[in-house]
């Protein structure tokens, strides 16, 4: 069953306010923002996150680059004025760059990463990660991403044989409704969504096509919720 949909990718540009009213319509919606090598572009910048610290919402922090590289050394290392106690999950960007057991058991020196749940991104290389970090007692769950976070459909999803996990590459609007569909087929259990390149226009993160899924999404889960009570009967 899908029980939230990450729209990922908010940066300077984008309303605050006009978040906070698409999380009071649709609950089940977390706001991925990613955090990079600079604050440019899709990587907002602290006084952006110094923003959203007032806000309670569904958050996730996507690491990438320097930061992501300095997690590898054992450190969390973020602007002081980024409030880290916002975001609920972290989730680490891998971008098929294997690596080795030494900077995975680095990991375990974050304290940090303890007080919330891990996203690995399962991308074909690095996917016994999540394994490790499972067998270390850290809450870690699983987003298949075969394109390293390029948004490219894949032929097919993998199959889930987690109780909770991700998908994403080349999700968007247009093709949402029918890729629900061949998701559930392949994932017995809960499952998210995270998508990032098709909900832009012009490179802009675009609320407009946020909603248009978020929209989508609704009705899956209201049929889907409606088809599971008639089966109870």
């Amino acid at each position: 069953m899908l029980t939230l949909v990450t729209l990922t990718g908010a940066d300077n540009k984008t309303n605050i306010s006009k978040i906070e009213e698409l999380s009071a319509e649709f609950p089940f919606v977390e706001w991925g923002f990613l955090i990079g090598s600079s604050f440019r572009g899709r990587f907002p910048t602290p006084s952006f996150f110094e923003e959203l610290a007032g806000v309670q919402l569904n958050f996730s922090l996507h690491f990438c680059g320097g930061p992501l590289n300095y997690l590898l050394d054992g450190n969390l290392v973020l602007h002081p004025s980024i409030p880290y106690k916002i975001f609920q999950r972290y989730q680490l960007n891998f971008h098929g760059e294997s690596i080795s057991e030494k900077f995975a058991s680095n990991l375990l020196k974050v304290e940090e990463l303890k007080s919330h749940q891990i996203i690995v991104q399962m991308d074909g290389v690095n996917n016994w990660v999540l394994d490790f970090l499972l067998e270390n007692g850290l809450d870690a769950v699983g987003l298949f991403d075969e394109s390293h976070g390029a948004g490219v459909l894949p032929e097919k999803w993998p199959i889930a044989k987690q109780s909770l996990v991700g998908y994403a590459g080349g999700l968007g609007p247009e093709n949402i409704k029918e890729q629900l569909k061949s998701i559930e087929k392949v994932s017995k259990a809960n499952f998210w969504i995270d998508m990032e390149t098709k909900v832009r226009t012009n490179d802009i993160f675009d609320l407009d096509k946020c909603r248009k899924v978020l929209e989508i999404c609704m009705e899956y889960k209201n049929q889907r919720s409606l088809l599971n009570n008639i089966e109870h009967f």
